[in-house]
């Protein structure tokens, strides 16, 4: 009995050293390797995968005045310096999966095989580990994390050539290139994949993916009408919470630059109802307020006032008064609205982009008043702030240069409008008035030296106090 428990066991260790080999392509080989595969390796590298997914998209600040991205990983290709990331770990476990169970042996022909299409095709193959197209696939990916494009296309390219007789798996890395090649800014190459998909046919288990896929290269081939309903689409299949919302947020935001408020509107008011982080409820409200189509302004005044007393919102009163003065246009109240512009100027901490845009839009309504010297301060400040590549920036060039010119003739007129209305004043009437302006001007000088002396006051008294800590007295 011990002899043949013996022979059994050396039996059953030999079969299971004969399915250990890549040179095997049988069906205990075929398990033997996608189960070593599946549980051992990809399993690791899958989980660092996750976790570096996580990190990326917990790590991603949205700047919510500005267009935002489709996807985070797209504002990573312009700070890459060098290959490698994040997701290596990721890599190097596909890697060594594809390395060491990798089956490309071909199967023991069949009498008759060449007449079944069946057997026909399971020659054609490349590979015969039915669980190692997962491992490419997080290889390719790992690497568009990692903003290795142009690693990531030639890896999908190769993919699609491997895997010619898988119709999904072919889809699925055509799709990952177009990818690939839009972040890399290869927009006609991205484009030619995805139109030669649509033509051949997409498999049903991709068309959603292919709509997220176009939505982003629609949108940054600047196609935004066009791509909206790709989006749309794109929005109903994402299962990442944050990411859907995030994606909301922009379908609104496409909606404004296509002026349909209405939609737009509708759109933020969804990211407010996801419960997001604060920053983007906060945004989204501001961004309502934009394209605000009517109806109960005094309601959204008065949250917006809610808003502004409140102390989380002491670094953001400027986008409070902004949209405050946005309600008050809609109703075409032009007073308040460039009371509450002025306020959001006045109250900007930052000096930036937020700011840039509240000058724009009080200087577009002196502009329409035909108030050129209000207005040109107002285009002189947002040009300074607003970058090159921002939607308004030529315009505001232009306007402002013409308003420096504008302004020293309008000036002139006025001065001489001045001087003639006051030589046709009798005389007593012209000293009153040349006193009341002498009269302000030593007001003004008064203030002046007032406001410097204590200043000096001030930087004395810090000196002082400087000077008694340096003392220990």
């Amino acid at each position: 009995m011990k002899k043949q428990t013996g022979y059994i066991s050396a039996l059953c260790v030999f079969v299971l050293l004969a399915s250990c080999s890549t040179k095997e392509n049988t069906m205990s080989s075929r398990f033997y390797h996608a189960f070593t595969s599946r549980y051992n390796i990809y399993f690791n590298g899958k989980t660092s995968f996750d976790e570096s997914m996580k990190s990326l998209q917990d790590g991603h600040k949205d700047n919510y005045t500005e267009q935002l991205l489709m996807y985070p990983v797209s504002g990573l290709s312009k700070e890459k310096q060098t290959t490698g990331g994040s997701f290596d770990r990721a890599i190097e476990k596909s890697n060594k999966a594809i390395k060491l169970h990798s089956i490309q042996t071909k199967p023991l022909k069949k009498p008759g095989w060449r007449n079944d299409p069946k057997q026909k095709a399971l020659q054609e193959m490349e590979e015969y580990n039915p669980f190692l197209k997962k491992c490419w696939l997080l290889l390719g990916e790992s690497q568009f994390y990692n903003a290795d494009f142009l690693q990531a296309s030639a890896t999908f390219s190769y993919i699609a050539r491997h895997y010619a007789q898988d119709e999904e798996m072919v889809a699925e890395a055509k799709l990952w290139q177009a990818r690939s090649y839009a972040e890399l800014g290869w927009m006609y190459e991205s484009e030619d994949i995805l139109n030669k998909l649509n033509i051949n046919g997409i498999p049903k288990s991709k068309q959603r993916r292919y709509a997220s896929v176009y939505a982003d290269y629609l949108i940054k081939s600047k196609q935004s009408k066009e791509a909206i309903p790709y989006l749309i689409t794109a929005i109903k299949a994402e299962k990442n919470r944050k990411q859907r919302t995030r994606m909301k947020y922009l379908l609104g935001q496409l909606y404004a630059g296509e002026g349909l408020d209405g939609l737009a509107y509708k759109a933020f008011g969804q990211v407010i109802s996801a419960n997001p982080p604060y920053e983007m409820e906060f945004a989204a409200r501001i961004r309502q307020t934009e394209v605000f189509p009517g109806g109960n302004a005094t309601k959204v005044i008065r949250k917006l006032q809610s808003m502004a007393r409140s102390e989380k919102n002491v670094d953001y009163l400027d986008q409070v008064y902004y949209a405050i003065g946005n309600v008050y246009m809609s109703q075409q109240d032009t007073i308040r609205a460039i009371e509450s512009y002025k306020s959001a100027i006045e109250k900007s901490k930052r000096n930036g982009l937020d700011k840039a845009i509240c000058q724009l839009r009080l200087g577009d309504i002196y502009f329409k008043q035909r108030a050129y010297e209000k207005a040109q301060p107002c285009f002189l400040g947002a040009l300074t702030a607003l970058d090159k590549k921002h939607r308004d920036y030529e315009r505001v060039a232009k306007q402002s240069v013409i308003l420096d010119e504008l302004v020293i003739h309008t000036e002139a007129v006025h001065l001489q409008d001045s001087l003639q209305t006051l030589a046709k004043m009798s005389e007593p009437e012209r000293l009153a008035v040349i006193g009341k302006i002498i009269d302000k001007v030593k007001k003004d000088e008064e203030e002046q030296k007032r406001a410097a002396e204590q200043a000096a006051f001030l930087a004395e008294q810090d000196a002082k106090g400087s000077g008694i800590n340096r003392t220990g007295t």
